[in-house]
């Protein structure tokens, strides 16, 4: 809504007002659910598919081989040998395969995969409280739960530069970062190729970033001892390939995100390198323009035909709230910015409440389709957003999901931004099927990884 529409703004109606207005739909619940589900079911289909493609070359090879080339493995697979590496870390994590070692470019294997431990997953636990492990079977060999914290991130200065730095040496290692949006999150890909003929070992990465978003995942998951303190060791990059991370980041504000890189490590000649690198993606608040009215079959047909990206935020409804309060701050954070009311199903008695609303996205004087679908489900409230455009559907996103957090802490219900847990699997990337309860197990049922909140 632009400024000056005062009339308009005294004309919006009240809390009270939208529960009492509330039009019985269609079961566009379904369709919704269908929208949600089938790219991640998709997606993790054919990793499944891939994993299981990998695993069965790793038991052939395992009756043969003390040792495998990675690149015998990649040729034989058809695969790109970074997704190689990133499947073969979840399989070894999850024991899929046991007896097995990634040593610089090979597979070395010690034993043939025992199906009674296939079971016997780790688990991922995503808390910054003390969590007791789990007892282990004496047979299955000792993993380390995966931790992940929440990290607000928000550097300004950069500590501890090395005293003694040489020049670059451009033919040695490469380092080339690449920031992209990924639906609702910011994608850093660092792409590291080593263009000698020896290893390079424990490869430091720093991050510094101006702006604010929380480290969501990372990929491969390299071990950091203790709290992540904005930067990562690459154990190794071998001789003559390559290695690829990926960052995933959640902007909290829509304000440009700048990303400084400083990579350090000894040439093969022992001189110290020290490599600055920077990355900019610029996110920006929406402006959004009301449209006329559309039918509900028209917006099923948007849904289903044209609308190409898709995202969700998705937090654990706090304990003070409960879930008609939410569902009525959702539809007020989504009315109040010139979206327009489609329709909504409301199933009291289990506590969930969809809304559909439709607006456009306006850029360069262009309407383009933004949807937004308002529900609270499963102890969850949700924002999940589809449109044509991915800077776009970032930005309004990003957007929405700061009202959210601004709604919740003017209203008492939280002290601050941290309160508001966002549930995604660190593994996959995945939405949780619904907010689990503080200390309870609860499985990614995209990725089966154990997670505890």
């Amino acid at each position: 809504m632009a400024p000056g529409d005062d009339k308009e703004q005294r004309n919006l109606p009240g809390l009270e007002d939208l529960l009492s207005n509330i039009e019985k739909s269609k079961p566009l619940d379904e369709l919704l659910n269908e929208v949600m589900d089938k790219e991640l079911q998709k997606q993790y289909k054919v990793k499944e598919e891939r994993k299981q493609r990998i695993i069965q070359e790793l038991v052939n090879a395992s009756k043969i081989y003390e040792k495998m080339p990675l690149d015998r493995l990649a040729i034989k697979l058809n695969e790109d040998i970074n997704e190689i590496l990133d499947l073969l870390e979840q399989i070894i994590l999850n024991n899929e395969f046991t007896g097995i070692a990634i040593s610089g470019k090979e597979l070395m294997f010690t034993k043939i995969q025992r199906k009674d431990e296939l079971d016997q997953k780790p688990f991922l636990v995503v808390s910054t409280a003390v969590v007791k492990p789990s007892p282990t079977p004496a047979f299955r060999p000792q993993v380390e739960p995966l931790k992940r914290k929440k990290i607000d991130l928000q550097f300004k200065v950069l500590k501890d530069k090395p005293v003694e730095q040489v020049s670059v040496e451009s033919e040695n290692l490469i380092v080339e970062p690449e920031v992209t949006p990924v639906a609702a999150q910011v994608q850093l890909k660092l792409n590291l190729t080593n263009n000698t003929a020896k290893n390079f070992e424990n490869v430091l990465i720093k991050f510094l970033m101006q702006g604010t978003a929380n480290l969501m995942r990372m990929k491969p998951s390299y071990a950091v001892t203790g709290e992540f303190q904005n930067e990562i060791i690459v154990p190794s990059v071998p001789a003559n390939s390559n290695r690829r991370i990926l960052l995933y980041f959640a902007p909290m504000t829509c304000e440009p995100l700048e990303f400084d890189i400083l990579v350090q490590y000894k040439d093969p000649k022992g001189n110290f390198i020290d490599e600055n690198l920077a990355e900019k993606i610029t996110i920006t608040n929406p402006v959004f323009a009301k449209k006329p009215a559309i039918s509900k079959e028209e917006f099923q047909a948007i849904i289903t035909q044209q609308l190409k990206f898709k995202a969700i935020k998705s937090y654990g409804i706090p304990a003070s709230l409960n879930p008609t309060d939410a569902y009525l701050i959702i539809k007020e954070i989504l009315i109040t910015n010139e979206f327009e009311f489609v329709g909504e199903k409301l199933i009291e008695d289990k506590n969930q409440y969809l809304g559909w609303y439709y607006t456009s996205f306006k850029e360069a004087e262009k309407l383009d389709d933004f949807i937004v679908i308002g529900q609270v489900l499963n102890k969850k409230m949700e924002f999940f957003a589809m449109g044509n455009n991915a800077t776009q559907l970032l930005s309004g996103i990003t957007h929405l999901a700061k009202a959210l957090r601004t709604a919740l802490i003017d209203r008492g219900i939280i002290k601050g931004e941290s309160n508001l847990v966002e549930l995604v699997c660190p593994s996959c990337g995945g939405v949780l099927e619904r907010n689990p309860a503080p200390g309870e197990i609860h499985a990614c049922k995209f990725c089966g990884a154990k997670l505890q909140f």
